[in-house]
């Protein structure tokens, strides 16, 4: 009988144990896509943004420049043009980004009311840039509007193409560095011929970027990540915005 045993189950005969692979564990569940629903409320989330951030900052120029409130013109005038004000805003853009980006399981009241919070502080930054350039004799709603004509083409473009452009990543990365680095040189080299050219470069450098983010929006992001694409087309929005206020600003000083 032992024979028999051992011929039958040799494993446990010599003293192993067999451990079963197999588990109870259900598979994770498939990620929800529907590119209409993510296009619409990209849309959304993203035309809120540019309402908030074009009144927030048209408002702040106002009172600076004394049209509006004129009895608070120099309090916001060394308010907002005090640097520590300048880079905690900027570093609150940041955070509030970042959460956005990386904040697909927030709860949609609390994704609405973040992306509120950025809209409103992305004004305040924006603000005293506006300030500056109707002083300088610009017109900040022409900005918005040649900002939002440079938007269209890219954004069909973006949404109509059929094939995945992920693999863009390496020459977008590297696109970024250009225009980093083009900017950069701008703080140190003021000439008006470099900064239109840089102004220029960015500009043309955001075409393709702005192709690709759509593109990913439309291939790659789950239904719960939707705000993560808003603030994706807003950072374009305002980078775009900022070079075309550069080049209206050079334009009028030329023509002065």
């Amino acid at each position: 009988m032992e024979e028999l045993y051992k011929l039958a189950k040799p494993e446990e005969a010599e003293g192993f144990r067999v451990v079963s692979t197999e588990t109870d564990e259900e598979p994770a569940p498939p990620v929800e896509r529907h590119p209409d629903i993510i296009a619409r409320n990209v849309a959304l989330g993203f035309g809120w943004l540019i309402v908030l951030m074009a009144a927030t900052s048209y408002t702040i120029m106002k009172v600076i420049l004394g049209e509006w409130f004129a009895t608070y013109s120099t309090i916001a005038l060394v308010f907002f043009f005090d640097m520590r004000v300048i880079l905690g805003t900027w570093i609150i853009m940041v955070i509030l980004s970042l959460v956005l980006y990386f904040g697909s399981n927030l709860h949609g009241a609390i994704k609405w009311a973040l992306l509120t919070l950025f809209g409103i502080i992305s004004g305040g930054f924006m603000g005293p840039v506006t300030a500056i350039a109707a002083l300088l004799g610009v017109n900040f709603n022409l900005a918005l509007a040649i900002t939002g004509a440079v938007f269209v083409v890219p954004v069909l473009i973006g949404w109509m193409t059929k094939r995945d452009l992920t693999d863009w990543l390496p020459w977008i990365a590297g696109l970024l560095l250009i225009g980093l680095a083009a900017s950069v040189i701008n703080v140190f080299y003021t000439a008006s011929w470099y900064t239109v050219l840089a102004a220029l470069l960015v500009i043309l450098i955001f075409v393709p970027i702005i192709i690709y983010d759509i593109n990913l929006i439309k291939n790659q992001f789950a239904d719960n990540e939707w705000q993560a694409g808003v603030v994706d087309l807003f950072l374009d929005f305002l980078n775009v915005l900022l070079r075309i206020i550069i080049l209206l600003i050079e334009i009028a000083g030329a023509g002065k």
